[in-house]
């Protein structure tokens, strides 16, 4: 008859999981101090990670695109790419997409003071009238708060990344004469309508400042660049 000892060591062992009956150890465990670091930052250790010889399915579409000799993630240079044929109008195609929603969304979540840091940015581009390169920081300025308005961090990092191609579209169109006036009337007619917190008419303002824009850009484009002093 088997003795209370051993009947309770056949019970334990039972409840043990099969590494721990096998190790040396007995019911200890090991703790692994590189898995618990990695555990506490969220991520895996090395030997987790998966294979990257096994192809993921969300990369479908750039492979079909690599298969067909097209690039999937082209680095265009905004100068360049502006300058060419219907380069301009895609720009502006784009920007619109964005930025009248921007518009609507901040004349719809702004705050007073967000309307007075709004004001700030139009009148520092005001002020910078007459300074091309501080006129295109300021007039790029303006459009950065007016995306912090909406309280989407999302319309924020767009616009950083879209600075160099705005900052070269403003190059191209300050070169007609005369060109810095509509664009400080169109940043006016923006803030306006933030500031009386109409949605719509923030929206077509910023509508209405997009298509001058893109009319200086192709005067510009045209070699149309006025005289100095030009009243156009």
């Amino acid at each position: 008859m088997a003795s209370w000892r051993s009947v309770k060591r056949a019970v334990v062992l039972c409840r043990k999981p099969d590494d721990a009956r096998s190790s040396p150890e007995g019911d200890r465990r090991v703790a692994d101090p590189t898995r618990k670091a990695f555990r506490s930052r969220g991520t895996a250790p090395r030997g987790a990670h998966p294979r990257r010889d096994v192809p993921d399915r969300n990369d479908a579409p750039l492979r079909a695109g690599a298969d067909e000799g097209l690039s999937c993630r082209p680095h265009l240079d905004p100068r360049g790419a502006l300058s060419q044929p219907g380069g301009a109008e895609h720009f502006q195609e784009a920007r619109a997409l964005l930025e009248v929603g921007i518009a609507r969304l901040a004349a719809q979540r702004c705050t007073d003071d967000d309307i007075v840091k709004l004001r700030r940015a139009l009148d520092a581009n005001i002020a910078a009238r007459g300074d091309l390169e501080r006129f295109e920081r300021t007039d790029v300025a303006f459009h950065y708060v007016l995306a912090t308005i909406t309280r989407n961090p999302i319309y924020a990092a767009v616009h950083d990344g879209l600075v160099e191609w705005l900052t070269s579209q403003r190059t191209i169109s300050l070169q007609v004469a005369g060109a810095e006036d509509p664009a400080l009337e169109g940043h006016r007619q923006i803030f306006e309508g933030v500031a009386r917190r109409d949605p719509e008419g923030a929206a077509r303002a910023m509508e209405d400042h997009l298509a001058s824009v893109a009319a200086l850009i192709r005067r510009a484009m045209e070699g149309d660049d006025g005289q100095a002093g030009d009243p156009r």
